[in-house]
């Protein structure tokens, strides 16, 4: 409910209370042109009944501006309630029990925190869909009588609803009805509404933990104090038990990992592994993971649509609590889980590619990437990281690994002097080929690739014509986004010895005080690849050595 003056109160009257005043007698004209005309023909007896009526209107005008000044106070002291959020427990709060024939058991909780009782209100349950589709609301909404409420006194009320497959909202109204003569107000308090979806059917479940395959998971950054907000009552401390009450409404945790059974119909379940960890002081990471990806794109728009309504409770209640939110923590949902993707990395051992697992080892933009390599990578420590050993001649048998993963980082290369030159084409155009065709055909929408300056598919030289003949032949793939990285002169220490790279470093560090044209370091060229992903271009992108060095200034974890 939105705050309203007194005259908006009223506004929806009859419009006979502006242009017909409340008539006190049939007689009050007669009265008053009586005594004019003839004072001394006053009848004593009429004047006292008219008096005596006179008093009864004003006791009934008295009574009905008491109880419309009560109700006004109601509205006015419920509205503060959730603006202010000046009490732990809300004025309202409602929880779902789905029953074994398919209905739901709604309870509500209402709470009287106004200074003035509420007769006669009544409790409106009223769905709205969320999704376009033909939606029976009227054959579930609900009036549920509340009796009287005196102030401070909470009251419990249930019912049950026959609803159609999850998602959608569960609107709450308090309404009490004003009749003056023939002249109808109705007086109404919007509740915070309920998010029906799946995860409202999750069940603990301590089995299945080994065997789950979660190949599809995402990741969420939930702010601690987002997390407070959402639970009602605002504390110092977030721990993860608290985290998976406050989201998912499953309490009593005791591990940072937990095995959730979702009933998606009459035959089917959802089996979905959560795991909740600590990201820093501030926030906490939750990850869900599930067996199949319909299950997953599925649990996690609902998910979504959850946290989208527990936000816009806050947004659009300027709570006092909000305060506590950082510029940072104030994000919207989609945010939060746009920042978090998952992708591979082929070439995770040379120069770039390991600078890039470094800081994809911090980033919080990625919650699951899948490094194919011939050998293990040092650097790839920490929950995220999935090492897979590979025959880059034949890396279409690692299809699954990459299944439906949003980026694919390629860093793959050599130099004609270590290979030879049919070992140069090789890595730099058969392996790098063979990445990008496995990538689009898993349904990896990006591809972001580490090429050359100066690559061009018509030149005479091999180094530089077979990084343009990669770029022509992965962009006739058509990628959703496909990035190409040009880097100058790439800065860096490697286990051999490049004399050409040691030279061109010597002689062009002066050149970068006054110009990004020329070089840069294995760290900025990482550091812009992750950048690339976060954007919402489409298309194919060029990014030359002064974009590269650009982008790098501006990357964050």
């Amino acid at each position: 409910m939105t705050e309203c003056s007194d005259d908006d109160i009223f506004a929806d009257f009859d419009d006979r209370m502006d242009t017909a005043p409340i008539q006190l007698g049939d007689s009050d004209d007669s009265f008053d042109e009586g005594f004019q005309k003839n004072p001394s023909a006053i009848d004593e007896k009429s004047v006292i009944e008219e008096y005596r009526k006179l008093k009864e209107e004003s006791k009934r005008i008295d009574e009905v501006a008491v109880q419309i000044k009560s109700l006004i106070m109601i509205c006015r002291e419920m509205e503060e309630c959730y603006t202010k959020r000046i009490d732990q427990s809300l004025t309202s709060f409602g929880e779902i029990r789905y029953l074994h024939d398919g209905s739901i058991l709604l309870l509500v909780t209402i709470h009287n925190i106004t200074s003035q009782p509420m007769i006669d209100w009544t409790l409106s349950v009223h769905p709205s869909s969320v999704f376009p589709r033909s939606f029976q609301s009227a054959s579930f909404c609900q009036s549920i009588p509340l009796g009287t409420l005196v102030p401070g006194v909470r009251k419990s009320f249930q019912c049950h609803l026959n609803c159609e497959e999850p998602p959608f909202l569960l609107n709450f109204s308090l309404i009490r009805e004003f009749q003056l003569d023939d002249i109808r107000k109705v007086f109404k308090i919007e509740l915070d509404p309920i998010s029906v979806t799946f995860w409202n059917q999750a069940q603990l479940i301590q089995r299945k933990s080994s065997e789950l395959n979660t190949s599809f998971s995402s990741s969420i950054r939930l702010p601690n104090s987002l997390v407070n907000l959402l639970s009602g009552s605002p504390d110092i401390i977030v721990s993860i038990a608290q985290v998976f009450k406050a989201i998912f409404k499953v309490s009593n945790i005791q591990n940072d990992t937990i095995i959730l059974c979702i009933p998606s119909n009459a035959t089917d379940n959802f089996f979905v592994k959560v795991t909740c960890a600590k990201d820093g002081t501030a926030h906490h990471l939750v990850t869900i993971g599930t067996e199949s990806s319909r299950s997953h794109t599925l649990l996690t728009q609902h998910l979504r649509l959850h946290l989208i309504v527990e936000m816009s409770k806050l947004k659009s209640r300027p709570a006092k609590g909000i305060l506590m939110l950082t510029k940072m923590d104030a994000v919207s949902v989609e945010e939060l889980f746009k920042t978090m993707s998952t992708a591979f990395v082929v070439g995770a051992t040379g120069a770039v590619g390991s600078e890039l697992v470094k800081l994809l080892a911090d980033s919080t933009k990625f919650s699951k990437v899948v490094l194919l390599a011939r050998r293990s990578v040092d650097a790839a420590t920490g929950d995220k990281f999935i090492q897979k050993t590979v025959d880059f001649e034949k890396l279409e048998e690692n299809a699954e690994d990459v299944r439906n993963l949003d980026v694919a980082f390629c860093a793959l290369g050599t130099t004609r002097g270590k290979s030879g030159p049919d070992g140069f084409y090789k890595v730099d155009h058969d392996y790098v080929m063979n990445a990008a065709k496995l990538a689009k055909e898993n349904g990896v929408k990006q591809f972001v690739l580490v090429s050359s300056g100066g690559a061009d598919e018509t030149s005479r030289f091999l180094y530089m014509k077979t990084k343009g003949e990669v770029e022509k032949e992965i962009g006739e793939l058509n990628f959703e986004k496909f990035v190409i990285m040009r880097p100058g002169l790439i800065e860096t220490k490697r286990q051999e010895f490049r004399l050409g790279e040691v030279v061109g470093c010597v002689l062009l560090k002066p050149l970068k005080l006054f110009s990004n044209r020329f070089s840069s370091s294995a760290t900025e060229i990482a550091q812009a690849m992750i950048n690339a992903t976060q954007t919402d271009d489409t298309g194919k992108h060029i990014w030359d050595n002064v974009k590269i060095v650009e982008e790098a200034k501006h990357y964050s974890a």
